[in-house]
């Protein structure tokens, strides 16, 4: 799974998916200074502990992978993001999530990894930092308005 995820972050690094963009504009420098940090995720019991331990001075972005998500439903694991948002907001962490049961498709280009459900954890400042630089480029002019309101506006 590991390779597939490395794959996968390769793809969204790609220049040319959104203008000029890359679907994500940062990934790439985050890969380069080796500020990636992926981690199997077997028990979604120790999600919280796991996301309480991450560091994001130290990492921008912490993936965890979790290949047992078919045994939740879509709406089960969108509750957990929402609960885990309102939980973390205080350690200014957001987390994102990636289900191959619903993807997302900006541009024509789908974003979703496919090889299992993600939860994608961040500094929420940082984060909010680089979509506010996004805004003032046409990054965003590719995306509908449900797709910001999605992934960027709730923030």
């Amino acid at each position: 799974m590991q390779d597939q995820l490395q794959e996968w972050i390769g793809y969204i690094q790609q220049p040319g998916r959104l203008g000029n963009n890359p679907i994500c504009p940062f990934a790439a420098k985050a890969v380069k200074e080796k500020r990636v940090d992926i981690t199997a995720l077997t028990n979604i019991q120790d999600l919280e502990m796991l996301i309480d331990e991450v560091d994001t001075a130290k990492f921008d972005v912490s993936i965890f992978y979790f290949e047992q998500y078919t045994n939740f439903t879509v709406e089960e694991l969108e509750q957990k993001i929402k609960e885990l948002n309102f939980m973390f907001k205080a350690q200014d962490k957001v987390i994102l999530d990636n289900d191959p049961r619903n993807p997302f498709t900006v541009n024509g280009h789908q974003t979703t990894f496919n090889g299992c459900y993600l939860y994608v954890v961040q500094s929420l400042s940082d984060l909010t930092q680089a979509s506010n630089r996004l805004k003032m480029g046409d990054y965003y002019s590719y995306w509908t308005q449900a797709q910001y309101d999605e992934v960027v506006g709730w923030r």
